[in-house]
């Protein structure tokens, strides 16, 4: 039974963390840290939990890039509120949801959960910009899981296969972030979206997404992690020097890579 918030911080570490970060420990490395300080200048309000990864373009390792972070409450959440989009009508929920959206704000992280003993829940800004995280008019994304007992048929399965997903999409964003945006066969980028790291494109009706107009997708360089574009064909891009056209940059060298085999999901 979880009585108290360091019980919910404990059975969320050793049952779900662990899991996930046993395999995360290259290709990089992620790690957790607890009451992790916010980028310097912020205001210093610590959260929980915080994962983060280490770029290699820094040989002494004090690069840091924040991926996901995290809250733990004891028994503040309303699951059907957020179900259904009504946490509007009970102000606890929506002081929990203004607390979350400061989280993120300090942490410069979109992606965020809070577990309260009973649910986790997991949002994720779609900021364009970071300074679009403080927008209320910002489209915010939104899942609610109950907690799985140890003893049930499939223990916290699917909260450890959010979890990893959670922090991938913020290492490919982070991964993104900074990285300049090249013109790609006909078109130049109209910028990129902060919460998940892809370009934008403008369509022949003037309105911009994510999507390339002339059919060319993100896809992993598995001899470095790094975003790469393909041709409509499938082919990898290269530029008028013969060299494969990137979008991020790499999580490790090739010549550090291992000959076992790497589970590396798709840039898209």
């Amino acid at each position: 039974m979880l009585e108290v918030e360091q019980d919910g911080a404990d059975y969320f570490n050793q049952e779900i963390s662990a899991v996930v970060l046993s395999k995360l420990t290259e290709y990089p490395r992620v790690f957790n840290q607890s009451q992790m300080g916010p980028p310097h200048g912020r205001s210093g309000k610590f959260i929980d939990l915080v994962y983060y990864w280490k770029d290699i373009s820094d040989p002494r390792g004090n690069l840091k890039h924040v991926a996901f972070i995290g809250d733990f409450k004891r028994n503040v959440l309303k699951p059907h509120l957020w179900q259904d989009g009504k946490i509007e009508s009970d102000r606890n929920q929506v002081a929990l949801s203004r607390e979350l959206r400061g989280y993120a704000i300090e942490y410069g992280c979109p992606q965020i959960f809070c577990f309260d003993m009973n649910a986790f829940l997991f949002l994720q800004f779609r900021a364009t910009k970071e300074s679009k995280l403080s927008d209320a008019n910002c489209p915010v994304d939104c899942w609610i899981f109950s907690r799985t007992e140890k003893d049930s048929a499939y223990p916290s399965e699917s909260i450890r296969q959010v979890l990893y997903r959670f922090i991938m999409q913020g290492i490919r964003r982070s991964q993104c972030h900074g990285c300049p945006v090249s013109a790609v066969g006909d078109f130049s980028p109209k910028g990129r979206l902060f919460f998940n790291g892809e370009p934008l494109w403008q369509r022949e009706d003037g309105k911009t997404g994510p999507k390339h107009p002339s059919g060319y997708t993100r896809s992993v360089d598995e001899n470095n992690g790094a975003i790469a574009w393909e041709t409509p064909d499938g082919k990898w891009l290269t530029d008028a020097n013969g060299q494969m056209m990137y979008d991020s940059r790499p999580l490790w060298w090739s010549e550090s890579s291992s000959e076992e085999d790497v589970e590396i999901y798709d840039a898209n």
